[in-house]
């Protein structure tokens, strides 16, 4: 979600017909009721309209199984939001219907090659953004010096391993 002045924006896309081959990284496949899932999905945006949010559809990503879990290709904050690049090769070309509908109401800065991050990895308590490890936001990834966003604000890379602290400050 995003407030620009007043507006508070939800961005959302519908839900692939290729959801069954979303990425897994740490649980076993089961099939998953597609009938039920956009059921579920057409609550979601109900929700956040009864919450007063704007909703903002982005173009429909037919080919890509996980298009649907749009919090992954941003980092919203009041002052930027950061554009990730997700470990899956397969879902970066998510990113950019992302980036250009965002950038219309917010300033954006991007996770640069070879870092990575997903949005859906990150926490935020304060003014610290702690990633959990994996696949799509390595610890390494969050590390890479490729982000600066306006601070401090601090990336704890791999929340689970403090050793892999890596703080990111504005330049």
């Amino acid at each position: 979600m995003v407030s620009s002045g007043s507006a508070r924006h939800a961005f959302v896309r519908e839900l692939s017909p290729a959801l069954a081959r979303c990425e897994l990284s740490f649980l076993e496949r089961a099939t998953i009721d597609v009938s039920l899932a956009v059921r579920q999905h057409a609550d979601y945006v109900a929700q956040l309209a009864a919450l007063g949010c704007e909703i903002a559809w982005l173009p429909p990503l037919p080919d890509h199984a996980d298009g649907v879990f749009v919090e992954d290709t941003a980092v919203v904050l009041p002052e930027v939001t950061v554009i990730t690049r997700p470990g899956a090769q397969s879902r970066r070309n998510e990113v950019e219907s992302v980036a250009s509908s965002l950038a219309r109401v917010t300033r954006v800065v991007r996770i640069l090659d070879p870092g990575t991050l997903e949005g859906g990895d990150v926490m935020q308590i304060g003014r610290t953004l702690g990633t959990l490890e994996s696949g799509g936001s390595p610890a390494a990834g969050c590390g890479s010096g490729t982000l600066r966003v306006p601070g401090p604000i601090r990336i704890d890379a791999g929340v689970s391993a403090p050793q892999e602290r890596r703080d990111v400050r504005a330049t």
